[in-house]
């Protein structure tokens, strides 16, 4: 049997479309990804303002995905999109590979 693999996928999440896009992407690794369908799942909202759904998180923590809504994005405007925001989260291990999307 082969070794579970090292890799974590990261997505941003904010009320909207992206709530529809991330949990469709979650759903997907979850259902149709084989060895990496028990892959840590990262759902980032580092944005103030932009607060998902209380039915999102609800679905969020069943398909076993860590929420952090911890605002990192503080310096740069909505329209230069996430930079500061796609930082690797903090976790007890980190990961050898982080996918994000």
């Amino acid at each position: 049997m082969a070794e579970k693999p090292d890799v974590g996928f990261v997505a941003c999440i904010e009320g909207g479309v992206l709530e529809a896009q991330t949990l469709l992407l979650f759903d997907s690794i979850r259902l149709h990804t084989g060895r990496f369908r028990d892959c840590p799942l990262y759902a980032l909202s580092p944005r103030a303002g932009h607060t998902i759904s209380l039915n999102t998180r609800t679905k969020l923590n069943d398909l076993g995905a860590h929420y952090i809504d911890t605002i990192l994005n503080t310096e740069s405007p909505p329209s230069m999109g996430l930079p500061i925001g796609w930082q690797q989260p903090r976790t007890s291990k980190t990961r050898a590979v982080m996918i994000y999307w």
